[in-house]
Parts: structure tokens; C-alpha cells; sequence
């Protein structure tokens, strides 16, 4: 049995590895992001039961952090096109490698998975050497939203994927020196042909209406063809419902 102490501890040093560790931001649809960058767990009389049962090595699991997609989501960054508010060149952005994490880049997820001490890679770092895909038994997807082809591919070869956001694998950017620019995706290009819905056209593709479930009341881990897709956006909720989590450390 874990203590309140224990449990006082987990939380405190959730909000310490927030503040010193992690960053980034936006909102999911179009507005800038004004979600709070932490939301602590509250300390239990039970121990939360993912720390109970989690158990792995370190080419067990790898979980994939959004830097490209926080970069989509600033100021001046894609959504300031998708708005109106800039010409086409807000859709090539110089990546700013320290840019804080939020809401639309799974901040509390990172700070979550951080605190259990499990292995966090950037998606930028993994675009640049995707193999590495191959050394881990379970990847973790947060909302990577926006990724290169060499990751995709990566990404749906891989046995056991675990996609714990809609919207995951959404759009195509290329990344050049540093500089990452929309390729396909949210309705770019406009001329012909027209763009499909997903980028990829992958079959696994849901976002509708998966992303604005933010409760998670009834939510489902779904079977698909390389591990499983979360029905929720589980943000807000990610330190209250734990049960969302036990399921990804589950043998299998």
C-alpha cells in the first residue's frame, strides 16, 4: 500500500517536472491555448493502480511527445493561415525546439508518463531516425498530429502502437533543415486534386467525433490492425481516470 506521503510526493513532483521539464501550446480547433499547463492529481487514501502494476525495461516503451504539432499550433504558426490572419508562409515554420508544451500537444500526458520515469523521444527526433521504432515492444502516440512520411510508415509498420489521441497521424509536413512545412492536410492544398480528409488516407483515421469527446465517460480502447486507438480526448481527465492508463500497461 502506498502512503499519503508517497502520494503527496507523486503529486508534488508532477507540478516541479511541469514547471522545469516540459512545454508547448494551443487550442485543438483554432483559438490559442488557455488551458492551465498542469492539472495535479489529488493525493488518495489508495494508491493509484498504474504505479502498483506498472512494470517495464527500457526498450519496453517509448512514448512519442508533439513537438512538430505544438510548433503548428503557435503564434504564427499553420492555424494563423487556417484563420486568415497570415499568408501562406506561416505554413513554413523555423521549429522551436523549446517551445512550451499545452493542451493540443499533450502536455499533462507528458508530465503523466514523465513522472512514472518512462522513456519520452520528440517526434522531430524520431522523424529525423525513425528506425529507432524497432527497439521498443510499445509506442505510445500522444496527439502527434502533424508528422513526415518516414514517420507514418514508421509508425503503421510498427506491431504495437498504442494511440492514446484522436487525430493522430492527421497531417503531412516535411521537415528540412530545421524548418518544417504543411505538405497535405486541414484542407491545404486548395487546388486539384482535392485534399482527402486524412493525409495519409489511413484507414485507422478518427477524429470525427472521437476528438471532442474531452469526458471520457464511456471511452474504449478499439482493436485496430498494429495496437489500439483511445475513443476520447483524454487531456483534461488523464490524472482522474487512471483506468485509461492501466489498460496500456497490460501485457500484450
Amino acid at each position: 500500500m502506498i502512503s499519503k506521503k508517497i502520494l503527496l510526493l507523486v503529486g508534488i513532483s508532477i507540478v516541479v517536472i511541469a514547471s522545469i521539464l516540459l512545454s508547448s501550446g494551443s487550442e485543438l480547433n483554432d483559438a490559442q491555448d488557455t488551458s492551465p499547463e498542469v492539472v495535479a492529481p489529488l493525493v488518495q487514501d489508495e494508491p493509484i493502480s498504474i504505479i502498483d502494476k506498472l512494470k517495464f525495461t527500457d526498450k519496453s516503451v517509448l512514448v512519442v511527445a508533439p513537438l512538430l504539432t505544438a510548433n503548428a499550433y503557435r503564434y504564427q504558426g499553420f492555424y494563423d493561415t487556417f484563420r486568415g490572419d497570415c499568408d501562406e508562409s506561416c505554413l513554413s515554420l523555423q521549429l522551436d525546439t523549446k517551445i512550451r508544451f499545452g493542451y493540443t500537444s499533450s502536455n499533462n500526458a507528458l508530465v503523466y508518463f514523465n513522472n512514472l520515469g518512462i522513456p519520452i523521444i520528440e517526434d522531430y527526433t524520431a522523424s529525423l531516425n525513425p528506425e529507432i521504432f524497432s527497439q521498443y515492444k510499445k509506442i505510445i502516440m500522444l496527439h502527434n498530429e502533424y508528422v513526415t512520411i518516414e514517420f507514418y510508415e514508421a509508425i503503421i509498420n510498427h506491431p504495437n502502437v498504442y494511440f492514446m489521441y484522436p487525430n493522430a497521424l492527421y497531417a503531412e509536413i516535411d521537415l528540412t533543415d530545421g524548418v518544417m512545412t504543411l505538405i497535405k492536410g486541414k484542407g491545404y492544398p486548395k487546388d486539384d486534386p482535392p485534399p482527402t480528409v486524412n493525409a495519409f488516407d489511413w484507414e485507422f483515421e478518427n477524429t470525427h467525433p472521437d476528438e471532442y469527446d474531452l469526458e471520457c465517460i464511456d471511452f474504449k480502447w478499439k482493436k485496430i490492425g498494429n495496437g489500439y486507438q483511445l475513443n476520447c480526448y483524454p487531456e483534461v481527465v488523464i490524472f482522474e481516470k487512471t483506468e485509461i492508463m492501466d489498460f496500456i500497461f497490460e501485457d500484450r
